[in-house]
Protein backbone atom coordinates (compact mmCIF):
# COMPACT_ATOMS: atom_id res chain seq x y z
CA UNK A 1 0.00 0.00 0.00
CA UNK A 2 2.99 2.32 0.38
CA UNK A 3 4.72 1.84 -2.36
CA UNK A 4 0.89 2.10 -4.46
CA UNK A 5 0.60 5.46 -2.65
CA UNK A 6 3.98 6.64 -3.25
CA UNK A 7 3.64 5.53 -6.99
CA UNK A 8 0.32 7.45 -7.42
CA UNK A 9 1.53 10.71 -6.10
CA UNK A 10 4.82 10.77 -8.10
CA UNK A 11 2.41 10.32 -10.77
CA UNK A 12 0.44 13.12 -9.42
CA UNK A 13 3.46 15.61 -9.09
CA UNK A 14 4.48 14.26 -12.39
CA UNK A 15 0.92 15.67 -14.39
CA UNK A 16 1.23 18.72 -12.07
CA UNK A 17 4.80 19.77 -13.44
CA UNK A 18 3.64 19.10 -16.75
CA UNK A 19 0.54 21.00 -16.79
CA UNK A 20 2.50 24.06 -15.59
CA UNK A 21 5.25 23.72 -18.08
CA UNK A 22 3.58 23.25 -20.98
CA UNK A 23 2.06 27.02 -21.64
CA UNK A 24 5.94 27.87 -21.48
CA UNK A 25 7.37 25.23 -23.46
CA UNK A 26 4.97 25.31 -26.69
CA UNK A 27 2.55 28.62 -26.47
CA UNK A 28 5.21 31.57 -26.48
CA UNK A 29 6.29 30.50 -29.26
CA UNK A 30 3.76 28.62 -31.22
CA UNK A 31 2.57 31.48 -33.50
CA UNK A 32 5.84 32.41 -34.44
CA UNK A 33 7.63 29.09 -35.26
CA UNK A 34 5.18 27.18 -36.00
CA UNK A 35 2.61 29.08 -38.64
CA UNK A 36 -1.23 28.91 -38.54
CA UNK A 37 -3.57 26.37 -40.64
CA UNK A 38 -1.92 23.54 -39.92
CA UNK A 39 -4.01 20.33 -38.59
CA UNK A 40 -2.92 17.19 -36.76
CA UNK A 41 -3.04 15.07 -39.82
CA UNK A 42 -0.44 14.32 -42.07
CA UNK A 43 3.36 14.29 -41.91
CA UNK A 44 3.68 18.34 -42.13
CA UNK A 45 3.11 18.16 -38.01
CA UNK A 46 5.81 15.84 -37.23
CA UNK A 47 8.44 17.32 -39.49
CA UNK A 48 7.73 21.04 -37.71
CA UNK A 49 8.06 18.98 -34.28
CA UNK A 50 11.15 17.54 -35.49
CA UNK A 51 12.14 21.08 -36.60
CA UNK A 52 10.90 22.78 -33.29
CA UNK A 53 12.95 20.37 -31.08
CA UNK A 54 16.09 21.39 -32.46
CA UNK A 55 15.36 24.88 -33.64
CA UNK A 56 17.44 26.25 -30.87
CA UNK A 57 19.24 25.07 -27.57
CA UNK A 58 16.67 26.81 -25.29
CA UNK A 59 14.10 25.13 -26.71
CA UNK A 60 15.32 21.77 -27.05
CA UNK A 61 16.50 21.70 -23.77
CA UNK A 62 12.84 22.40 -22.66
CA UNK A 63 10.93 20.13 -24.76
CA UNK A 64 13.61 17.26 -23.97
CA UNK A 65 13.33 18.20 -20.06
CA UNK A 66 9.14 18.00 -20.72
CA UNK A 67 9.48 14.37 -22.86
CA UNK A 68 11.54 12.97 -19.96
CA UNK A 69 8.91 13.97 -17.45
CA UNK A 70 5.92 12.94 -19.91
CA UNK A 71 7.15 9.03 -20.78
CA UNK A 72 8.01 8.78 -16.52
CA UNK A 73 4.71 9.46 -16.06
CA UNK A 74 3.27 6.32 -18.06
CA UNK A 75 6.53 3.91 -16.89
CA UNK A 76 5.15 1.70 -14.06
CA UNK A 77 7.27 -1.32 -13.76
CA UNK A 78 10.57 -0.54 -14.42
CA UNK A 79 10.86 2.58 -11.44
CA UNK A 80 14.76 2.93 -12.39
CA UNK A 81 13.67 4.23 -15.78
CA UNK A 82 11.12 6.61 -13.93
CA UNK A 83 13.99 7.85 -11.45
CA UNK A 84 16.84 8.05 -14.39
CA UNK A 85 14.44 10.20 -16.37
CA UNK A 86 13.16 12.06 -13.67
CA UNK A 87 16.77 12.99 -12.55
CA UNK A 88 17.07 13.90 -16.21
CA UNK A 89 14.09 16.26 -16.88
CA UNK A 90 15.28 18.53 -13.88
CA UNK A 91 19.13 18.58 -15.36
CA UNK A 92 17.58 19.55 -18.82
CA UNK A 93 15.57 21.82 -16.94
CA UNK A 94 18.06 24.18 -15.09
CA UNK A 95 20.50 23.45 -18.26
CA UNK A 96 17.56 25.42 -20.20
CA UNK A 97 17.80 28.26 -17.03
CA UNK A 98 21.51 28.99 -17.11
CA UNK A 99 21.40 28.71 -21.02
CA UNK A 100 18.60 31.14 -21.07
CA UNK A 101 20.48 33.43 -18.89
CA UNK A 102 23.62 33.14 -20.43
CA UNK A 103 21.70 34.16 -23.42
CA UNK A 104 20.08 37.30 -21.73
CA UNK A 105 23.27 38.52 -20.59
CA UNK A 106 25.26 37.98 -24.03
CA UNK A 107 22.38 40.66 -24.79
CA UNK A 108 23.03 43.12 -22.27
CA UNK A 109 20.25 42.64 -20.10
CA UNK A 110 20.77 43.56 -16.47
CA UNK A 111 20.74 41.11 -13.61
CA UNK A 112 17.18 42.37 -12.52
CA UNK A 113 15.33 42.01 -15.67
CA UNK A 114 17.39 38.31 -16.14
CA UNK A 115 15.36 37.24 -12.98
CA UNK A 116 11.79 38.28 -14.65
CA UNK A 117 12.63 37.20 -17.49
CA UNK A 118 13.37 34.07 -16.54
CA UNK A 119 11.36 33.28 -13.07
CA UNK A 120 8.41 35.70 -13.59
CA UNK A 121 7.31 36.93 -17.30
CA UNK A 122 8.96 37.83 -20.27
CA UNK A 123 7.73 42.24 -21.86
CA UNK A 124 4.07 42.53 -22.41
CA UNK A 125 3.40 38.49 -22.44
CA UNK A 126 1.63 36.18 -20.12
CA UNK A 127 3.60 35.23 -17.28
CA UNK A 128 4.40 31.53 -18.66
CA UNK A 129 7.94 31.63 -16.79
CA UNK A 130 5.75 32.20 -13.27
CA UNK A 131 4.03 28.99 -14.27
CA UNK A 132 6.95 26.92 -14.54
CA UNK A 133 8.37 28.51 -11.24
CA UNK A 134 5.57 27.45 -9.80
CA UNK A 135 6.38 24.15 -11.14
CA UNK A 136 9.49 23.56 -9.15
CA UNK A 137 7.81 22.97 -5.90
CA UNK A 138 6.86 20.06 -7.27
CA UNK A 139 9.54 19.17 -9.48
CA UNK A 140 12.49 19.44 -6.50
CA UNK A 141 9.91 17.63 -4.43
CA UNK A 142 10.19 14.68 -6.91
CA UNK A 143 14.37 15.20 -7.27
CA UNK A 144 14.31 14.94 -3.53
CA UNK A 145 12.90 11.36 -3.82
CA UNK A 146 15.25 10.31 -6.29
CA UNK A 147 18.13 10.93 -4.40
CA UNK A 148 18.11 7.06 -2.72
CA UNK A 149 17.68 5.65 -6.51
CA UNK A 150 20.60 8.07 -7.00
CA UNK A 151 22.95 6.58 -4.12
CA UNK A 152 21.75 2.69 -5.06
CA UNK A 153 22.93 3.20 -8.78
CA UNK A 154 26.04 5.06 -7.75
CA UNK A 155 26.79 2.36 -5.07
CA UNK A 156 25.96 -0.80 -7.79
CA UNK A 157 27.93 1.43 -10.62
CA UNK A 158 31.09 1.65 -8.70
CA UNK A 159 30.68 -1.86 -8.32
CA UNK A 160 29.88 -2.85 -11.46
CA UNK A 161 32.94 -1.00 -13.26
CA UNK A 162 35.18 -2.53 -10.43
CA UNK A 163 36.30 0.92 -8.66
CA UNK A 164 35.66 -1.37 -5.49
CA UNK A 165 38.67 -4.11 -5.35
CA UNK A 166 37.07 -7.98 -5.35
CA UNK A 167 38.56 -10.36 -3.72
CA UNK A 168 39.16 -14.37 -5.50
CA UNK A 169 39.35 -15.39 -9.00
CA UNK A 170 35.78 -13.94 -9.91
CA UNK A 171 36.97 -10.51 -8.41
CA UNK A 172 39.42 -10.14 -10.17
CA UNK A 173 38.32 -11.08 -13.55
CA UNK A 174 35.46 -8.47 -13.09
CA UNK A 175 37.82 -6.14 -12.08
CA UNK A 176 39.99 -6.74 -15.32
CA UNK A 177 36.56 -6.89 -17.70
CA UNK A 178 34.96 -3.41 -15.90
CA UNK A 179 38.81 -1.39 -15.53
CA UNK A 180 37.59 -0.24 -20.08
CA UNK A 181 34.25 1.07 -18.40
CA UNK A 182 35.39 2.50 -15.53
CA UNK A 183 38.25 4.33 -18.07
CA UNK A 184 35.83 4.93 -20.50
CA UNK A 185 33.14 6.60 -18.03
CA UNK A 186 36.10 9.29 -16.37
CA UNK A 187 38.06 9.71 -19.99
CA UNK A 188 34.60 10.97 -21.54
CA UNK A 189 33.29 12.50 -18.17
CA UNK A 190 36.80 15.00 -17.99
CA UNK A 191 37.23 15.46 -21.63
CA UNK A 192 33.45 16.68 -21.74
CA UNK A 193 33.87 19.07 -19.21
CA UNK A 194 37.15 20.57 -20.68
CA UNK A 195 35.69 21.51 -23.88
CA UNK A 196 32.56 22.90 -22.05
CA UNK A 197 34.99 25.32 -20.13
CA UNK A 198 36.83 26.22 -23.42
CA UNK A 199 33.71 26.57 -25.09
CA UNK A 200 32.69 28.54 -22.93
CA UNK A 201 35.13 30.50 -22.18
CA UNK A 202 35.22 31.74 -25.74
CA UNK A 203 31.36 32.48 -25.48
CA UNK A 204 32.82 34.48 -22.34
CA UNK A 205 35.14 36.60 -24.47
CA UNK A 206 32.85 37.29 -27.82
CA UNK A 207 30.50 38.77 -24.87
CA UNK A 208 33.34 40.79 -23.03
CA UNK A 209 33.63 42.25 -26.51
CA UNK A 210 30.29 43.96 -26.40
CA UNK A 211 30.89 45.23 -22.94
CA UNK A 212 33.47 48.81 -22.17
CA UNK A 213 36.71 47.85 -20.39
CA UNK A 214 36.58 47.68 -16.84
CA UNK A 215 34.54 45.63 -14.06
CA UNK A 216 31.17 44.70 -14.68
CA UNK A 217 29.08 42.61 -12.85
CA UNK A 218 27.28 41.14 -16.11
CA UNK A 219 30.94 39.80 -17.12
CA UNK A 220 30.99 38.34 -13.72
CA UNK A 221 27.75 36.76 -13.51
CA UNK A 222 28.51 35.79 -17.00
CA UNK A 223 31.36 33.82 -15.62
CA UNK A 224 29.52 32.00 -12.78
CA UNK A 225 26.20 30.97 -15.12
CA UNK A 226 28.47 29.27 -17.68
CA UNK A 227 30.43 27.44 -15.11
CA UNK A 228 27.48 26.39 -14.12
CA UNK A 229 26.49 25.49 -17.29
CA UNK A 230 29.39 23.16 -17.88
CA UNK A 231 28.92 21.29 -15.01
CA UNK A 232 25.61 21.19 -15.90
CA UNK A 233 26.40 19.78 -19.58
CA UNK A 234 28.96 17.15 -17.86
CA UNK A 235 26.55 15.80 -15.38
CA UNK A 236 24.24 14.99 -18.29
CA UNK A 237 26.62 12.93 -20.30
CA UNK A 238 27.69 11.27 -17.48
CA UNK A 239 24.33 10.58 -16.25
CA UNK A 240 23.37 9.46 -19.65
CA UNK A 241 26.92 6.70 -19.93
CA UNK A 242 26.26 5.69 -16.96
CA UNK A 243 22.35 4.78 -17.54
CA UNK A 244 24.09 2.59 -20.47
CA UNK A 245 26.99 1.65 -18.27
CA UNK A 246 24.38 -0.14 -15.46
CA UNK A 247 22.20 -1.90 -18.27
CA UNK A 248 25.49 -2.90 -20.21
CA UNK A 249 24.92 -6.97 -19.57
CA UNK A 250 21.53 -6.33 -20.67
CA UNK A 251 21.68 -5.43 -24.12
CA UNK A 252 25.25 -6.27 -24.48
CA UNK A 253 24.42 -9.96 -24.56
CA UNK A 254 20.95 -9.28 -26.97
CA UNK A 255 23.71 -7.73 -29.40
CA UNK A 256 25.87 -10.24 -28.88
CA UNK A 257 23.19 -12.51 -30.12
CA UNK A 258 21.76 -10.30 -33.06
CA UNK A 259 25.38 -10.57 -34.22
CA UNK A 260 25.41 -14.18 -34.13
CA UNK A 261 22.48 -14.64 -36.38
CA UNK A 262 23.44 -12.02 -38.82
CA UNK A 263 26.41 -14.45 -39.68
CA UNK A 264 23.46 -17.11 -40.34
CA UNK A 265 23.47 -16.27 -44.32
CA UNK A 266 20.92 -19.43 -44.37
CA UNK A 267 17.94 -17.54 -42.30
CA UNK A 268 18.14 -21.50 -39.94
CA UNK A 269 17.73 -19.25 -37.05
CA UNK A 270 14.95 -16.30 -36.39
CA UNK A 271 15.54 -13.43 -34.17
CA UNK A 272 12.32 -12.12 -35.48
CA UNK A 273 10.92 -11.55 -32.11
CA UNK A 274 13.97 -9.31 -30.80
CA UNK A 275 14.60 -7.30 -33.47
CA UNK A 276 10.96 -6.59 -33.80
CA UNK A 277 10.90 -5.87 -30.11
CA UNK A 278 13.77 -3.44 -30.73
CA UNK A 279 11.68 -1.62 -33.92
CA UNK A 280 8.47 -1.65 -32.31
CA UNK A 281 10.46 0.02 -29.44
CA UNK A 282 11.65 2.96 -31.13
CA UNK A 283 8.93 3.17 -33.22
CA UNK A 284 6.91 3.50 -30.33
CA UNK A 285 8.79 5.90 -28.85
CA UNK A 286 9.46 8.22 -31.99
CA UNK A 287 5.74 8.29 -32.71
CA UNK A 288 4.51 9.27 -29.07
CA UNK A 289 7.43 11.73 -28.68
CA UNK A 290 6.55 13.77 -32.25
CA UNK A 291 2.99 13.90 -30.89
CA UNK A 292 3.61 15.01 -27.45
CA UNK A 293 5.05 17.49 -29.10
CA UNK A 294 2.82 18.19 -32.07
CA UNK A 295 -0.22 18.17 -29.60
CA UNK A 296 0.08 21.05 -27.66
CA UNK A 297 1.87 23.23 -30.42
CA UNK A 298 -1.37 22.53 -32.81
CA UNK A 299 -3.65 23.02 -29.94
CA UNK A 300 -2.13 26.14 -29.04
CA UNK A 301 -1.83 27.33 -32.85
CA UNK A 302 -5.52 26.05 -33.29
CA UNK A 303 -6.93 28.42 -29.75
CA UNK A 304 -4.03 31.67 -31.00
CA UNK A 305 -5.87 31.38 -34.53
CA UNK A 306 -9.66 31.28 -33.40
CA UNK A 307 -8.51 34.19 -30.83
CA UNK A 308 -7.11 36.42 -32.96
CA UNK A 309 -10.01 35.78 -35.55
CA UNK A 310 -12.87 35.87 -32.57
CA UNK A 311 -14.73 38.84 -31.60
CA UNK A 312 -13.80 41.15 -28.21
CA UNK A 313 -14.89 39.43 -25.20
CA UNK A 314 -14.49 36.08 -23.92
CA UNK A 315 -15.63 32.87 -25.89
CA UNK A 316 -16.10 29.89 -24.19
CA UNK A 317 -15.49 27.98 -27.61
CA UNK A 318 -11.74 29.26 -27.22
CA UNK A 319 -11.17 27.24 -23.92
CA UNK A 320 -12.91 24.18 -25.63
CA UNK A 321 -9.89 24.42 -28.08
CA UNK A 322 -7.72 23.56 -25.56
CA UNK A 323 -9.63 20.58 -24.18
CA UNK A 324 -10.81 18.95 -27.16
CA UNK A 325 -6.42 19.18 -28.78
CA UNK A 326 -5.55 16.52 -26.86
CA UNK A 327 -8.36 14.45 -26.58
CA UNK A 328 -7.82 14.52 -30.42
CA UNK A 329 -3.85 14.01 -30.49
CA UNK A 330 -4.32 10.77 -27.66
CA UNK A 331 -7.00 9.22 -30.19
CA UNK A 332 -4.21 9.85 -33.07
CA UNK A 333 -1.70 8.11 -31.01
CA UNK A 334 -3.77 5.88 -29.66
CA UNK A 335 -5.07 4.51 -33.15
CA UNK A 336 -1.28 4.70 -34.61
CA UNK A 337 0.24 2.72 -31.63
CA UNK A 338 -2.57 -0.04 -32.60
CA UNK A 339 -1.87 -0.31 -36.22
CA UNK A 340 1.86 -0.56 -35.60
CA UNK A 341 1.43 -3.09 -33.44
CA UNK A 342 -1.12 -5.31 -35.31
CA UNK A 343 1.70 -4.61 -38.17
CA UNK A 344 4.46 -6.34 -35.93
CA UNK A 345 1.94 -9.11 -34.61
CA UNK A 346 1.06 -10.38 -38.52
CA UNK A 347 4.98 -10.48 -39.79
CA UNK A 348 5.54 -12.28 -36.70
CA UNK A 349 2.83 -14.74 -36.92
CA UNK A 350 3.83 -14.69 -40.37
CA UNK A 351 7.51 -15.81 -39.56
CA UNK A 352 6.21 -18.56 -37.32
CA UNK A 353 3.81 -19.89 -39.79
CA UNK A 354 7.05 -20.11 -42.26
CA UNK A 355 9.58 -21.42 -39.70
CA UNK A 356 6.83 -24.35 -38.73
CA UNK A 357 6.10 -25.35 -42.38
CA UNK A 358 9.91 -25.70 -42.57
CA UNK A 359 9.90 -28.06 -39.47
CA UNK A 360 7.17 -30.21 -41.01
CA UNK A 361 8.72 -30.41 -43.87
CA UNK A 362 11.88 -31.72 -42.41
CA UNK A 363 10.22 -34.09 -40.64
CA UNK A 364 8.14 -35.61 -43.50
Amino acid sequence: NHVMTRTRLERLLISLVLALMIPFTFYWSAGEYYGYGSSLFGLDPAYEAVNYLFSDEITTYSVASYLCLFFALFIRRSAGVKSFLIVLSGILHFLMIFTYATWLLENQYNFTDILQIIFFKYPDRFPFQLLITLALVPWITLLIWQLRWIGQKSRQLIDNIGLTPKQGREGEASNRSSLPLAIALFTVTILFFVYKIVDNFDRYQLTADNYPSGFQINLVTVLVVLFFESILSTLLVASVFMGAINTYQHWAGEIKELNQTLRDFRLSHYVTRLISGYLYWIYFIVIVAILAIATPIQTFVAYESARLSADSGFQPQLLAILLVGPIIGVVIGYLVIVTLRLVFELLIALVHIAQNTRNRNQLT
